[in-house]
């Protein structure tokens, strides 16, 4: 959208706080600009000396919409309410409301396009994604390369990076991909957005220039990836639920990955896990727990996994894929086996009473 045609919006006082949730929430929907050039105001009644404020603009500005944020029921004369704490869609409605009564058609003409682009995406990945539902749970796809997938392309890289540098600074950092926003809390290795599974799922089945390329005709701007510092926001800025940094990272990997190895890592290759996942916290389809016991035990390949296991290289490949973005993947360099089959000296042992559990394990796969 271009900015020329963005309504205006101010948030007269000081208020820091509310200028960063502001723009995290509607993004490039809005401009945020001074007093003078505004189309709506934006005031927070809880805020102090609140009554005098709106006065003032209310003498300076007699006809223009104001949005009042509270956390009890107000009653204020030509304010829209809205009710604290609320969800982006929340904010976003209220200001689609106040901008059809300001003669600024092309506006919301312009975003209801794009809603509609970006639900008409989402609606051929799903579609796409119902011919294999009896795997798509768990982020794998037909897609033309059966072995590698780049994750660099993908939700996974860009997040990886957003995390590099919120680590390195300490500080609280947006991530935006034209998608709902990601917030990353690094002291309490902590990430917020406003979707469901379903929905970052879906978002995660494509590499990012191509659903960029479904809201924007300008391949630049489609590869851009907006990664910036918020120092001024903290969790009670964001509603909703929180998620662990490992455990948000892990399911992206895992659906980006569509049942594919990242580049790097050979089906035949040997590789070995450097220490067990919080399986009891990620997301863990069947076999996670087998699958670390072989990967943890001795190095061995995705194939021989795939084999012991007997189930489809591809949930394999998603699990190796999670594991290596979260660093777990130890790989054997220019090792791979010359035989799919676990040799003699690689099979578990059998089963005594003295042995530990995770060869118990071993050797209860073993007998499948």
């Amino acid at each position: 959208m271009n900015t020329e045609q963005a309504l205006k919006i101010n948030i007269p006082g000081s208020n820091n706080t509310l200028v960063t949730i502001v723009k995290a929430f509607v993004r490039q929907r809005y401009n945020l600009v001074e007093d003078d050039q505004a189309d709506i105001c934006i005031i927070d009644l809880d805020a102090y000396k609140a009554n005098s404020l709106l006065d003032e603009i209310r003498k300076q500005h007699p006809v223009r919409p104001i949005i009042g944020l509270s956390l009890n029921e107000v009653a204020h004369d030509n304010i829209v309410f809205l009710k604290k704490p609320f969800r982006p869609d929340d904010l976003t409605q209220v200001l689609d409301q106040v901008s059809l009564k300001i003669n600024q058609p092309k506006v919301i003409v312009a975003d209801k396009i794009v809603g509609s682009i970006h639900r008409a995406a989402t609606a051929v990945i799903e579609k796409s994604a119902d011919k294999n539902r009896h795997v798509a749970h768990h982020g794998v796809t037909n897609r033309s390369d059966s072995v590698h997938y780049n994750p660099a392309e993908f939700l996974q890289g860009a997040l990886i990076n957003a995390y590099c540098q919120s680590i390195d600074t300490g500080i609280t950092h947006r991530m935006e991909a034209w998608w709902n926003p990601i917030i990353i809390f690094p002291k309490i290795k902590k990430v917020w957005v406003d979707a469901d599974d379903k929905n970052l799922q879906a978002f995660c089945r494509l590499p990012l220039k191509t659903f960029a390329r479904y809201q924007a005709h300008d391949r630049d701007v489609a590869n851009e990836v907006k990664i910036q510092p918020e120092p001024m926001l903290n969790t009670d800025d964001c509603p909703g639920s929180l998620q662990s940094m490992d455990a948000f990272l892990w399911k992206v990997a895992w659906w980006n990955a569509g049942g594919q190895l990242p580049l790097g890592i050979e089906h035949d290759q040997l590789i070995q896990l450097k220490y067990w996942p919080n399986i009891t916290r990620y997301l863990c389809p069947d076999h996670v727990v087998q699958m670390c016991a072989i990967l943890y035990q001795r190095p061995v390949s995705p194939l021989q996994v795939s084999e012991v296991l007997n189930i489809e290289h591809k949930e394999v490949y998603g699990f190796i894929s999670a594991a290596h973005a979260l660093g777990l993947i130890n790989s054997i360099e220019d090792q791979p086996m010359k035989s799919s089959r676990l040799s003699e000296s690689t099979k578990p042992v059998a089963k005594r009473h003295n042995v530990g559990l995770l060869r118990r394990i071993l050797s209860r796969i073993n007998r499948r």
